[in-house]
């Protein structure tokens, strides 16, 4: 795939939705990573954003529908509290992972992804579930890179991302807005761009 080549074929978009953070969280969060994940092996995910559904490789035509279903959703669902726990390593082997991600305690997030995965589901637009794996709520926060081919393992990471989250990180808080995002494959990474956005409803009193 070329730079900037998020089509995979003719009119086919990599999709997924996610949660906005608040712009002092996201800028707390980098700077807490740009201290804790200082392995060389360690590649930074963009963001960082909270998925909610993984729509994989949809044709160009169903992001209309896509935003019109996460904008009807989110005028009627509150937004959810979210607090923060310490990063945890994720990957098939413990000695190598691929994944480092701070898990969220948020039920109001799990209620939202179901509204939003049932939603989908009765308006026929498409997502990617993965079989036999509940809905984990986590901010990722750095991925691992790749030795050469052909073992195309995960790089061994020497320096742990385990530095505790700071007293601010630890402070429950909400999220406003949902959005729909193009993933683009580019020869430095993946990017990703807002195609549109919606904002949660007021929470309710009490």
């Amino acid at each position: 795939m070329t730079g900037g080549g998020g089509k995979v074929g003719r009119g086919k978009l990599r999709l997924f939705v996610a949660l906005d953070l608040p712009a002092e969280v996201r800028l707390s969060l980098n700077a807490w990573r740009r201290a804790a994940l200082s392995d060389p092996a360690l590649r930074f995910t963009e963001g960082p954003r909270m998925l909610l559904l993984f729509l994989g490789h949809r044709p160009q035509r169903e992001v209309v529908p896509c935003l019109e279903a996460i904008r009807e959703l989110c005028a009627r669902a509150p937004a959810p509290l979210i607090e923060l726990a310490d990063v945890e390593a994720r990957g098939r082997r413990p000695t190598r992972p691929r994944l480092f991600a701070l898990p969220a305690r948020s039920p109001g997030v799990e209620v939202l992804q179901f509204a939003l995965r049932s939603s989908f589901e009765s308006q026929g637009l498409a997502f990617h579930e993965p079989r036999q794996r509940a809905f984990w709520p986590h901010l990722a926060v750095a991925r691992v890179g790749t030795e050469e081919r052909p073992s195309r393992r995960p790089l061994l990471v020497h320096d742990l991302p385990d530095r505790p989250l700071p007293a601010g990180l630890r402070k429950p808080f909400r999220v406003e807005s949902v959005g729909l995002y193009l993933s683009e494959l580019w020869p430095n990474g993946v990017r990703h761009r807002l195609l549109g956005r919606a904002e949660l409803a007021a929470v309710p009193n009490g």
